[in-house]
């Protein structure tokens, strides 16, 4: 699965609340290393597009 639709997809079972920290927490549990950053750049393209 790509990473945009993971971080999209515990945005959005979250209703939008979990921030990008709690986010990249879920993410390195998963075994998924990613950055602060690119999950709040990503973050910031889903709601601008309202994916």
């Amino acid at each position: 699965m790509n990473l945009a639709y993971k971080i999209k997809d515990i945005f959005m079972k979250r209703n939008g609340v979990y921030g990008v920290p709690r986010i990249k927490i879920i993410l390195n549990n998963k075994g998924v290393m990613v950055s602060k950053t690119k999950i709040d750049k990503i973050i910031k393209i889903f709601n601008c597009i309202q994916l």
